[in-house]
Order: structure tokens, then C-alpha cells, then sequence
């Protein structure tokens, strides 16, 4: 069908040609014979009512509608299936994508930045547990449309745990795959759809991710694409770390802060700034992020040693408390090496 639609874009010329397009091509007899008969025990009339009974929207290659940063890309989907608010799909959009099993560390960075991205792009992920599901919730808390992109028919959802997130997604936002009704989770189609996480984007984001894994593929296809790829650093003794850390390495930019990957994209007077009408709040601060923080006076400089033995939170942790603060533009590091609180 995708191959033949790409010659007849036209849905109706397609379908009318499918024949002799079978025949057409260089295959042996047996090959052929299967299409031909999956062609012409296929109804349209039926599987179109079927469409419609789940509230699915075909947006084929060549239609108006089609995701203009999509088409770019090296194999685009021939048919998109949309569920949910199809008019998202023309918003700004950013990916964020990571582990499927994050640390608390990675959690909350990844709800942190998300926060202030969702202010400015609809953000875009891939449905799955750990990273992909907190990057759907926060903006769902934010009130901002997000989409997610599955690797199986849209008359599924994948993995079932995320039902709810994903149904909570639809009034504002959309669910994406370019599989047709029926296809289940099958493990190779997921890095096939994760080339259409980044191709939908103008950047992408990976906040915390181990070696080789599929947030890294992501990062990778990417940059194949074109995009800008950005990775938040983390603790060094933890695997978790390893893939971003490479993604860096390799050239992707350094996070620290939202304004790292929004200053690429949007006028601010300063780097290292927050977006205007963002303010800071205590609140959202956990409890060890605000022990650590009232030992660190706005006029007074404090040692990692020093911090260490007034809050008395082991080094390791000490670290990745003091890597978040950094992130949420509390504190900020001297060139002596000593943290100070940010204006």
C-alpha cells in the first residue's frame, strides 16, 4: 500500500491501480500472489468504518495537513494516523525522550525542564514508561497539549499502564503511529518509530539515558535529520548517566537550565535567565534541596566539603542534590569551585 501510494498520492488512484502495481514489480510469482490476495480481501469501505469507530484520522504524505518538518526526513511515513486533536500536529514541537526506568534524579529534571519548555513548544514523546510518561503528565499538568508517537495500531494502547495518561491526552492533544489498525508491539518497530519522535521536531532532548539505548537511537536519528540535539548530564556513577554523557561527548548541548535549549529558539536578554512570567518557588523544592539550599547564604560562598558536613547528605547524594538546584537556577558554581545562591 505505501509503495504504491507514493506513486498514486491520491488515495482513490491508489487503490484503483493496486493491481497492476503488484504486478509490476520485481517479485517472484508466490510473493505476488500473497499481495493480490491480501489486496483484494481487503474492504476500504470497512476498514474506513472501522477508522471511524475509533476515532481515527489519516493524514496521507502528500496532504495539506501533513507535518511540515515530517517531510524532510529520510523515509517519511507515507500515512500518519492521528487520534485525538490533529490540528497539535501544526503546533512548535520538541521532543524530550529518555530510560524507561529514570532515578529520582531523572524525574525531576525531566519534570523541571519540561515545566518550561510546555510554555513555549507542544512536546512530543513516545508513550512509554519512565521518562516518555512524566514528559506527557507534566504538560498535562500544565495544561498543554502533547503528543505521543506509538509504534502499534491506534486502536491500542502500549504499554497498557499508560492508559490513562494517554486517554487524558486526547482532548488537546494527539496519539501518532504510521501503523495500521491491528499491529502490536513487535520489539523492531520501535526504533523505526522513534525516526518520527525526532522527525516531527525541530530539537530534541534527552534527559537521562544508558548506553545504547533507545532514547540514544532517538538522539542519533536526529541528528541524521538535521535536528538539534541537546542532553542534561548526570551522576557519574550511575549507568543511567552514560548515554547522555556520549550524547555530549558526540557534540549534543549541554542543559542546565531550559533558557539552554529555549535560546536557540526564543530572544532573552541572558542565557542563563528565566523565561519571563517564571518564577521560582520554594515549593518546589524536596526537602533535601531545601536543606541544602539554607546552607548556602546569598552574600557567602560554601565548599562541597563544607556543605557536606552541615547537611550531613553523603557526597553521592550531596552531588545530585547540588546538579538539580544548578538546573532550577538556584545556586550557582564560582570559578573557585564553591556554590553561591543566584540572585
Amino acid at each position: 500500500m505505501h509503495a504504491c501510494l507514493a506513486e498514486y498520492p491520491n488515495y482513490a488512484d491508489c487503490l484503483a491501480h493496486m493491481e497492476s502495481f503488484i504486478h509490476s514489480r520485481r517479485a517472484n510469482e508466490k510473493t505476488k500472489h500473497y499481495w493480490l490476495n491480501r489486496h483484494r480481501n481487503w474492504n476500504p469501505d470497512t476498514y474506513h468504518q472501522q477508522l471511524n469507530a475509533h476515532g481515527i484520522q489519516c493524514i496521507p504524505y502528500h496532504a495539506p495537513h501533513y507535518p511540515q518538518w515530517l517531510t524532510h526526513i529520510y523515509h517519511p511515513p507515507l500515512i500518519l494516523y492521528c487520534k485525538g486533536a490533529i490540528n497539535a500536529l501544526q503546533n512548535r514541537l520538541f521532543a524530550v525522550v529518555g530510560t524507561r526506568q529514570p532515578s529520582m534524579y531523572g524525574i525531576q529534571v525531566t519534570q523541571s525542564i519540561c515545566a518550561d519548555l510546555s510554555a513555549h513548544f507542544t512536546l512530543v514523546s513516545g508513550l512509554a514508561l519512565g521518562v516518555d510518561a512524566h514528559v506527557h503528565q507534566t504538560a498535562l499538568q500544565h495544561n498543554t497539549p502533547t503528543i505521543g508517537v506509538l509504534a502499534i495500531g491506534l486502536d491500542a494502547i502500549y504499554p497498557k499502564k499508560n492508559s490513562r495518561i494517554a486517554e487524558s491526552m486526547l482532548d488537546t492533544g494527539a496519539w501518532v503511529s504510521e501503523q495500521p489498525l491491528g499491529i502490536p508491539a513487535i520489539p523492531y518497530r520501535f526504533p523505526q518509530r522513534n525516526r518520527i519522535i525526532s522527525g516531527l521536531c525541530e530539537g530534541l532532548l534527552v534527559t537521562q539515558a544508558g548506553h545504547a539505548s533507545g532514547a540514544v537511537i532517538t538522539a542519533h536519528l536526529a541528528l541524521e535529520q538535521n535536528r538539534n540535539v541537546y542532553a542534561i548530564p548526570g551522576p557519574i556513577n550511575t549507568e543511567k548517566s552514560i548515554g547522555t554523557h556520549q550524547l555530549i561527548q558526540e557534540g549534543a548541548t549541554l542543559v542546565h537550565h531550559s533558557t539552554d535549549i529555549l535560546s536557540d529558539y526564543l530572544e532573552f536578554p541572558e542565557k542563563h535567565t528565566k523565561p519571563a512570567n517564571t518564577e521560582k518557588s520554594s515549593v518546589d523544592l524536596s526537602s533535601e534541596e531545601a536543606k541544602l539550599l539554607s546552607c548556602i547564604g546569598s552574600d557567602g560562598q560554601a565548599s562541597l566539603d563544607r556543605l557536606c558536613e552541615k547537611t550531613g547528605i553523603p557526597i553521592s547524594s550531596l552531588l545530585h542534590y547540588i546538579s538539580l538546584l544548578e538546573i532550577k537556577s538556584w545556586i550557582k558554581k564560582t570559578e573557585s569551585g564553591h556554590y553561591i545562591r543566584c540572585n
